[in-house]
């Protein structure tokens, strides 16, 4: 029988996008090890030697390296925390029950695992979130008899329902939720009150044994946009970090993956400039050549990203300001100008992150090609191996059939226990 609350949807769109949810990221999880090697991308040079490693070498060790971060990745195919939530939102739903919006909010939270900015926490009804939260707090059981919550213990800072999974004790709980006003402006007429997350703990408990936990902190600017956010979820033995800072003269992002102390996948994005929106927000005409102006304003000093997909670290750094500094204002560059300065001032490799050692470092030059029967020069980029040779096109991204079938396999697995249908 369909419950007549006016909310009722809520709870069968929660379980519909935690469906998807769980499928987009373990997907991502999988799938990036096949597509990611190729990447060239930047950090701080820290003096790191250079591998005297025939290219030969490198391609056989970076199979191995691949090889044990599928390994590490196994654990990922039978995870019990995807059960218990799905053993509760049946409960919910078993019992015409509406999903607590602050529950709902922190199952948004670890199932996203989004990085970056936030979406606004909305409630299409008068009351809030936090209102919402302190209403609903307390401890609630399931009662088999009845198949309804029973609420067993008042609280005013935590939500926890105690069920059972197989006959195993089962908790989902959620604390510690604070939140700042907000406000949703759309075609400049303020439409709805609004919220955003200041701090929210959750955890995910089976039996003795905490599977999950989550926590998010959070700053915020003035326009809504986050100053400073930091999540960290704990799942199983793998662990998943982002942070966030967000100012007027930086721009920082950092994420991670790891089971237990092993990096699966991390990367970072850092730029230093001079970030004044409303400044630059006012610049909404276009210049002589038809852009706009506020691309013509002076922004990035220094841009530093990093990628990491095992021991496998792709790094560098691009100087701008320098750069720009030794730009000739009165003339246009020559493209051979163009390569000196790009090799003075930004910086590429990829190497070993466990051993610190490089494995090829990025050099740009000029590539002459054919152009409809014409010969062009361009400005090109390549990555040099220690003995001097270029890393080949598809060096990364063949001779590696063993552990393209190790992931192949673990697709499948996933695919098994979990009901999905991923590609291989």
């Amino acid at each position: 029988m369909r419950n007549n609350h006016p909310n009722y949807d809520g709870i069968l769109s929660i379980k519909k996008e935690f469906e998807m949810k769980k499928a987009k990221f373990l997907s991502v999880m999988l799938i990036a090890g096949l597509c990611v090697f190729s990447a060239c991308n930047k950090d701080e040079d820290k003096g790191e030697a250079l591998s005297k490693l025939k290219p030969e070498e490198h391609k056989e060790k970076l199979a191995t390296e691949g090889e044990a971060m599928v390994e590490k990745m196994g654990a990922v195919a039978d995870l019990e925390t995807y059960t218990v939530v799905e053993a509760l939102l049946n409960l919910m739903d078993e019992a015409d029950t509406e999903s607590n919006l602050a529950l709902k909010f922190g199952l948004g939270e670890i199932n996203s695992l989004k990085a970056g900015t936030k979406e606004y926490v909305e409630v299409e009804k008068i009351q809030k979130v936090s209102d919402v939260f302190k209403e609903e707090a307390g401890i609630y059981t399931w009662d088999l008899s009845t198949k309804e919550w029973l609420k067993t213990k008042e609280s005013e800072t935590v939500i926890t329902y105690k069920f059972k999974v197989d006959g195993t004790d089962a908790e989902v709980s959620v604390s510690s939720f604070k939140t700042i006003a907000a406000s949703v402006d759309g075609d400049n007429v303020v439409k709805i009150d609004s919220e955003l997350p200041l701090e929210l703990k959750m955890h995910i408990i089976l039996g003795d044994k905490t599977l999950t936990s989550f926590e998010l902190k959070a700053q915020w600017n003035e326009d809504n946009t986050p100053k400073e956010l930091v999540e960290i979820f704990v799942i199983e033995g793998f662990k998943y970090t982002t942070s966030l800072i967000n100012t007027n003269n930086k721009i920082s992002l950092e994420t991670s993956f790891k089971h237990d102390d092993y990096t699966i996948y991390a990367n970072g994005v850092e730029v230093d400039g001079k970030f004044d929106y409303k400044t630059m927000n006012t610049f909404s005409g276009e210049d002589d050549n038809g852009y706009s102006e506020a691309l013509g304003q002076e922004v990035i000093d220094k841009g530093n990203v990093w990628f990491q997909l095992g021991n496998i670290k792709a790094v560098g750094i691009f100087d701008a300001n320098d750069f720009i500094k030794e730009l000739d204002p009165e003339k246009e560059p020559t493209k051979q100008v163009l390569v000196d300065l790009l090799n003075v001032h930004v910086k590429m490799y990829i190497k070993y992150a466990n051993e610190n050692e490089v494995m090829a470092k990025g050099e740009f030059f000029l590539e002459e090609s054919d152009y409809y029967g014409e010969k062009e020069i361009s400005v090109s980029c390549r990555m040099i191996f220690s003995d001097g040779s270029a890393v080949a096109d598809d060096f990364f991204t063949t001779g590696f059939g063993k552990m393209t079938e190790s992931i192949s396999d673990l697709i499948k697995e996933v695919n098994k226990n979990y009901g999905f249908d991923l590609e291989e």
